[in-house]
């Protein structure tokens, strides 16, 4: 029988670069993997002790915002026009790239800074007095000109939300609910009628697929301008000294109730920094979002957490990747032609891919074999490679190093095991954060290099630990059987409080979820139910 001495040394040669390459320590010490939180030495009775994250122990402030450090100066929060700066310190690299099917359109750093300048000093001049500007865009380039200009002008950003049935209606809706001053939309989304009955209303920006789109169709008797027409518009008016009510809403997210009624949300200035800053300070030295990185957008930009991880992203320098979409459910391979090395996406677009994976790892031996190569490599707490073969079929870039996913209870549920999957065939991280729609920071999040799937259960056995920007509790609800006496672990309902977070009235701070939640001995927070 002829040997095909070729094939057996490079089957040699892949073994041995699996077996000596691999690094053999684990990427994170163990230790840190089993003391994820800072627990108080004191609690009242009837609730737990109250947990912290790592970087912001007890007797140490939580972290407030940017932490902008200047020689002899004591670090402060900032604001958005201070992430306007930080964005700019990277001209040469940063960019906003817009993904149109196969291609991705550029827009530079120094255009978006000055395009923003005269978005708000035009905006004053177009509506005097206004305070609420409600933004029915996707997510594309001229929703963050607006949302930047907004916040530089003082106005309140209005978010209707993106996943309902009758987009038209619930636009209408948000801005009558919310008074709204100016609306921005593309055009064709809100006909003339719908614009009649908003009688807070008072001017209207549409934005046109192209420059050559005729708006004379389109009758109201409130001021109704183009895009392109609104930013040449001359203006005067300086905008730069404008002072910020750190307590005022920075926006107001709205959310479908099964009612049909939209659910309010204000999120301040203080609180939406503090959670672009916590986002900021949680990653270890060496896997921070940085200036060569592209973060990819899939959520839409009418969710608090997409907005807080975008602008998270562009205070690191980061370059922003976004697709024209108003919905949740987009493969991640929507993005590829924008080469993300960060992707931001919902639950629903992660368990897909990961649908996808199971699916390719089950149709031949050779692509089973690769699979628990993988997963034993993660199981000893190392990152394998990435798989370029399982990468290019399911159409995902090479260099993706991070993926994010929120996680709200009683949404879609995710395995451990799909979580492993991903990390195993793309040799990226997951980030899972416990979120809530009346919160601008997420409540807790997965370390970056957990990559314990423990018996491949449902997530809510690690919903990660808190964020520095808050402090969290359980207590004792029980009439739900649930105690901080438990012997499995403190449970109960969740409390949160800190810069992140409104007090919801309370004056301690403390702030009731509706989570009923338990403590884990590696200070994580599982997940019970929701009331």
């Amino acid at each position: 029988m002829d040997v095909d001495w070729i094939t057996v040394a490079l089957l040699v040669v892949i073994v041995w670069i699996i077996v000596f390459l691999q690094p053999k320590e684990p990427d994170v010490h163990p230790l840190i993997l089993h003391s994820q939180s800072v627990i108080s030495r004191i609690r009242y009775p009837d609730e737990s002790a109250t947990y912290r994250s790592n970087q912001t122990p007890h007797g140490q402030p939580l972290l407030s915002g940017l932490s902008i450090s200047r020689a002899y100066e004591q670090p402060k929060d900032g604001d958005m026009r201070d992430i306007l700066k930080l964005f700019a310190q990277n001209e040469k690299k940063a960019t906003i790239g817009c993904v149109r099917g196969n291609d991705v359109e550029y827009y530079g750093n120094a255009r978006f800074i000055a395009e923003v300048n005269k978005f708000a000093s035009t905006i004053v001049e177009l509506v005097p007095g206004a305070s609420k500007i409600a933004i029915a865009l996707p997510n594309n380039y001229e929703n963050l000109v607006a949302s930047f200009g907004s916040a530089v002008a003082g106005l309140t950003v209005v978010l209707p939300p993106a996943n309902t049935s009758d987009y038209t209606e619930t636009v209408a809706q948000t801005v009558k609910q919310t008074s709204a001053d100016i609306l921005i939309t593309s055009a064709g989304v809100i006909p003339s009628s719908a614009l009649e009955a908003c009688a807070s209303m008072k001017a209207v920006i549409v934005v046109e697929a192209t420059h050559d789109v005729s708006f004379t169709s389109m009758t109201s008797t409130r001021p109704i301008k183009s895009w392109s027409d609104f930013l040449s518009a001359p203006s005067s008016t300086d905008v730069s000294a404008s002072q910020f009510n750190a307590k005022s809403p920075a926006m107001i997210c709205l959310s479908p109730q099964p009612s049909g009624e939209l659910l309010e949300t204000e999120i301040s200035h203080s609180e939406l920094i503090a959670a672009v800053g916590a986002q900021m300070a949680i990653l270890p030295r060496g896997k921070k979002i940085s200036p060569e990185d592209r973060t990819g957008i899939l959520l839409p930009l009418s969710n608090a957490y997409a907005r807080v991880m975008t602008y998270a992203a562009m205070a690191s320098g980061s370059s922003i990747i976004l697709t024209t979409s108003t919905t949740s459910e987009v493969p991640l391979g929507a993005l590829s032609p924008g080469k993300p090395t960060i992707i931001v996406a919902s639950s629903t677009s992660v368990q897909s891919m990961a649908d996808d994976l199971r699916y390719l790892t089950g149709k031949t031996a050779r692509n089973s074999i690769q699979f628990r190569g993988a997963l034993n490599i993660l199981r000893k707490g190392r990152m394998p490679f990435a798989n370029e073969f399982f990468m290019h079929k399911v159409k995902v870039s090479e260099g993706l190093r991070l993926v994010y996913c929120p996680f709200a209870p009683g949404s879609n549920t995710l395995l451990a095991a799909d979580l492993s999957a991903i990390r195993g065939m793309f040799g990226c991280s997951v980030i899972v954060a416990l979120t809530l729609p009346r919160i601008a920071t997420p409540i807790t999040q997965t370390h970056i290099q957990d990559y314990r799937d423990d018996d491949g259960g449902a997530l809510e056995t690690a919903a990660g630990a808190p964020l520095p920007c808050l402090e969290c509790k359980v207590v004792d609800v029980g009439e739900h059987g649930l105690t901080s006496e438990d012997a499995k672990g403190p449970s109960g309902e969740l409390y949160v409080r800190g810069p992140g977070v409104q007090s919801g009235g309370k004056e301690d701070g403390w702030c009731r979820t509706g989570v009923m939640a338990r403590w884990n001995t590696d200070g994580t927070l599982r997940v019970l139910h929701v009331v």
